[in-house]
Protein backbone atom coordinates (compact mmCIF):
# COMPACT_ATOMS: atom_id res chain seq x y z
CA UNK A 1 0.00 0.00 0.00
CA UNK A 2 2.43 2.55 1.08
CA UNK A 3 4.47 1.99 -1.67
CA UNK A 4 1.66 2.54 -4.15
CA UNK A 5 1.03 5.72 -2.62
CA UNK A 6 4.81 6.84 -2.95
CA UNK A 7 4.73 6.10 -6.64
CA UNK A 8 1.60 7.81 -7.04
CA UNK A 9 2.87 10.90 -5.50
CA UNK A 10 6.53 10.41 -7.60
CA UNK A 11 4.04 10.55 -11.14
CA UNK A 12 1.99 13.47 -9.77
CA UNK A 13 5.33 15.26 -9.46
CA UNK A 14 6.91 14.41 -12.54
CA UNK A 15 4.32 15.75 -14.63
CA UNK A 16 3.83 18.94 -12.55
CA UNK A 17 7.42 19.08 -13.14
CA UNK A 18 7.36 18.41 -17.11
CA UNK A 19 8.68 21.31 -18.82
CA UNK A 20 9.21 22.67 -22.94
CA UNK A 21 11.49 24.70 -24.54
CA UNK A 22 10.87 27.16 -27.63
CA UNK A 23 13.20 28.17 -30.21
CA UNK A 24 11.77 31.56 -31.98
CA UNK A 25 12.81 33.52 -34.29
CA UNK A 26 12.15 37.50 -33.39
CA UNK A 27 12.00 40.13 -36.85
CA UNK A 28 12.33 43.49 -36.32
CA UNK A 29 14.96 44.01 -33.39
CA UNK A 30 17.20 46.82 -33.97
CA UNK A 31 19.18 47.13 -30.80
CA UNK A 32 20.04 45.33 -27.62
CA UNK A 33 17.31 46.87 -25.36
CA UNK A 34 14.72 45.53 -28.01
CA UNK A 35 16.06 42.10 -26.52
CA UNK A 36 16.00 43.18 -23.55
CA UNK A 37 12.43 44.40 -23.42
CA UNK A 38 11.50 41.25 -25.38
CA UNK A 39 13.07 39.15 -22.22
CA UNK A 40 11.61 40.94 -19.78
CA UNK A 41 8.35 40.58 -20.84
CA UNK A 42 8.67 37.02 -22.18
CA UNK A 43 9.62 36.46 -18.26
CA UNK A 44 6.56 38.24 -16.90
CA UNK A 45 4.37 34.66 -18.47
CA UNK A 46 3.12 33.00 -15.74
CA UNK A 47 5.09 29.23 -15.91
CA UNK A 48 8.36 31.03 -17.72
CA UNK A 49 11.35 29.47 -16.04
CA UNK A 50 14.01 31.13 -18.22
CA UNK A 51 13.63 33.34 -21.00
CA UNK A 52 16.83 34.45 -23.02
CA UNK A 53 16.94 36.55 -26.35
CA UNK A 54 20.00 36.88 -28.72
CA UNK A 55 20.02 39.86 -30.37
CA UNK A 56 23.12 39.09 -32.92
CA UNK A 57 20.74 35.64 -33.68
CA UNK A 58 17.15 37.63 -33.81
CA UNK A 59 16.35 34.23 -31.79
CA UNK A 60 14.87 33.22 -28.99
CA UNK A 61 15.21 30.17 -26.43
CA UNK A 62 12.03 29.65 -23.73
CA UNK A 63 11.66 27.15 -20.84
CA UNK A 64 8.32 26.50 -19.62
CA UNK A 65 6.50 24.73 -17.70
CA UNK A 66 4.26 22.50 -20.26
CA UNK A 67 0.97 24.84 -18.96
CA UNK A 68 2.40 27.47 -20.95
CA UNK A 69 0.48 28.21 -24.70
CA UNK A 70 2.75 29.31 -27.90
CA UNK A 71 0.02 32.23 -28.43
CA UNK A 72 0.93 33.49 -25.00
CA UNK A 73 4.77 33.97 -26.08
CA UNK A 74 4.12 35.43 -29.44
CA UNK A 75 1.47 37.89 -27.73
CA UNK A 76 4.41 38.89 -24.97
CA UNK A 77 6.90 39.21 -28.01
CA UNK A 78 4.19 41.51 -29.96
CA UNK A 79 3.78 43.46 -26.65
CA UNK A 80 7.35 44.55 -26.59
CA UNK A 81 6.76 46.74 -29.59
CA UNK A 82 6.79 46.39 -33.53
CA UNK A 83 7.94 43.24 -33.47
CA UNK A 84 7.23 39.53 -35.06
CA UNK A 85 7.91 36.35 -33.32
CA UNK A 86 7.37 32.92 -35.19
CA UNK A 87 8.33 29.62 -32.90
CA UNK A 88 11.02 27.40 -34.58
CA UNK A 89 10.94 24.44 -32.29
CA UNK A 90 8.64 23.50 -29.35
CA UNK A 91 10.45 20.74 -27.33
CA UNK A 92 9.01 18.56 -24.29
CA UNK A 93 11.92 17.97 -21.80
Amino acid sequence: MFRKIVLSLLTVVSFSLAEQKFVIEIEGMGCQMCAKSIQKNLKQISGVKKAKVFFEDNKAIVKTSDKVKNDEILKAIQKSGMFKGKILKVQKE
